[in-house]
């Protein structure tokens, strides 16, 4: 098997986010050690990523049809990006390899391969092998660990009040940050990473003390807060870290000792699950035949998390629901050319099928639709009526606001197709008032999203009434909800407000 033939075979072995994220890491030149054995066959080496140790990497090309790879990533799906971008490391030719033994491990599984050997939990039962057991038990003591310092550090932090957070606040959250990412716990290494950069603010100046703050995480979000307003965000944030901690270690106290470390879909993914197409679709996650238009699209640069996300704000024609496409990179990533987010889509889509993830939020987020298969037509006036036809009041819409936060604490804000009736100025402030008297101030967000303010005082001005694309926010910074204009529906067009 030629390695140019693998990489060829990858589009059909891992999703396109593992391909361009391999790519990625190609880019910036994560690997080193590499080698590979006399016969070529054989790949390994070390990929620096977001863990303190490097990941080691292997991919046997002669087990059969398709590689066989493994990586200490612990990703379920292989090849991992990792594998990937060992790949095409390989196929690309350009670093020097040493010449190094086959790994023990997958020469065992090559030759059980060949001799079409299968594991007794796989002949007889569905029972889980030892090999499974052991590898859950490593994965549920992981978690355990993880959500205990978590846990432990939230209510450290609280003992003292938020007043008393220093320059060693901010290290021991910095390294908590650090500690739940080799745990590979990312939804809660975010909280711990985003807590810190709205502690910096506060010990600013104070790193010849605290020499671990001088590595504080960008805060252009927090330092514009009031003083005020940023212990309300860290109360917040505390509170979420807390909150998902104590979710965490009542599911995982309900587990048997070796089960599979799987805590239900929402709370997966609230942890950071990264859901594979074949986990989506056994979970029965499957769309079909949707008929779908883009009212908004917005890009954000998170400083904090270090990634790129785009989000496709769509309307299901059939539904009349708002849904989500969102894909995110790392931002080293779209500093190269090959790396690009998808462009705006203008027409009405027609998508046969489309994963989407498990969510206790307002709307269903797809992945990122598949090329093959998906058409797009020109907008037409039955379009545009239809968009009309599916707003809701806005009175409507604060209400499910309300309710989703209310049954999770874990839902701040959403996004709502609305009918606005007028736009006003209110001591200053921007105010849309819905079809049925409802009203709620506009304003930009205060994080890296870009602003639509300045955009709505124009088209409200010129068009005065119509269909509106509105973000409602919770800010727990002023304990108040607010909201912000993404799209302007008239008779005749979608004007998009965001940049």
């Amino acid at each position: 098997m030629t390695l140019l033939a693998t990489v060829t075979m990858l589009r059909s072995l891992c999703p396109e986010e593992a391909i361009l994220a391999g790519r990625a890491l190609l880019e910036r030149r994560a690997f080193r050690h590499l080698s590979r054995t006399e016969d070529g066959q054989f790949l390994l080496g070390e990929c620096l990523g977001g863990a303190r140790l490097p990941y080691a990497v292997a991919v046997d090309l002669g087990a059969g049809p398709e590689p066989v790879s493994r990586c200490t990533c612990g990703a379920k799906h292989q090849p991992c990006k990792h594998a990937v971008g060992l790949l095409l490391v390989a196929n690309a030719g350009a670093e020097p390899w040493a010449v190094a033994p086959p790994p023990a491990d997958l020469l065992e599984r090559r030759a059980k391969a060949r001799r079409g050997e299968k594991s007794e939990g796989a002949a007889r039962s569905k029972a889980p092998s030892r090999t499974s057991q052991v590898s859950n038990a490593r994965r549920l003591q992981s978690l355990r660990d993880a959500v205990d310092t978590a846990e432990r550090t939230a209510l450290d932090l609280v003992t003292p009040g938020l007043g008393a957070m220093d320059g060693s606040t901010l290290k021991a959250l910095l390294e908590l940050a650090a500690q739940l990412g080799d745990h590979k716990v990312p939804g809660l290494a975010g909280i711990a990473r985003r807590l810190g950069a709205a502690c910096a603010p506060e010990v600013r100046g104070s790193t010849a003390d605290h020499p671990g703050s001088a590595e504080r995480p960008p805060s252009r979000v927090f330092s514009g807060m009031t003083p005020e307003a940023r212990r309300r965000a860290q109360g917040a944030l505390l509170l979420r870290l807390w909150r998902l901690s104590q979710w965490a270690r009542r599911s995982l106290e309900a587990l048997p000792e070796g089960a599979e470390p799987r805590l239900g879909p929402a709370l997966d993914s609230a942890l950071g699950h990264s859901w594979q197409q074949e986990e989506l679709r056994e979970a029965g996650l499957v769309a079909t035949d949707l008929t779908l238009l883009e009212l908004a699209q917005e890009r954000v640069d998170d400083e904090v998390s270090g990634l790129s996300s785009a989000s496709g704000w769509l309307l299901d024609l059939g539904s009349g629901a708002v849904v989500v496409e969102r894909t995110s990179y790392p931002l080293r990533a779209l500093e190269s050319p090959r790396v690009r987010h998808r462009p705006s889509r203008r027409g009405v889509l027609f998508v046969p099928e489309a994963l989407y993830y498990p969510s206790e939020g307002l709307h269903r987020r797809y992945r990122a639709f598949p090329e093959e298969g998906v058409t797009e037509r020109p907008l037409e006036a039955t379009d545009i009526a239809r968009v009309h036809a599916c707003a809701e009041s806005l009175g409507a819409a604060l209400e499910r606001h309300r309710q989703a936060m209310l049954r999770s604490p874990f839902v701040d804000e959403g996004v709502f197709l609305v009918r606005a009736r007028r736009f006003g100025a209110i001591a200053g402030a921007l105010v849309m008032e819905g079809s049925e008297g409802h009203r709620v101030a506009l304003r930009d967000p205060r994080d890296d999203r870009s602003g639509t303010l300045d955009n709505t005082r124009h088209v409200a001005a010129a068009h005065g009434h119509g269909a509106v694309l509105l973000r409602l926010r919770f800010e727990a910074a002023e304990q108040g909800v607010f909201g912000q204009a993404l799209s302007f529906v008239t008779d005749s067009s979608i004007v998009r407000l965001g940049l």
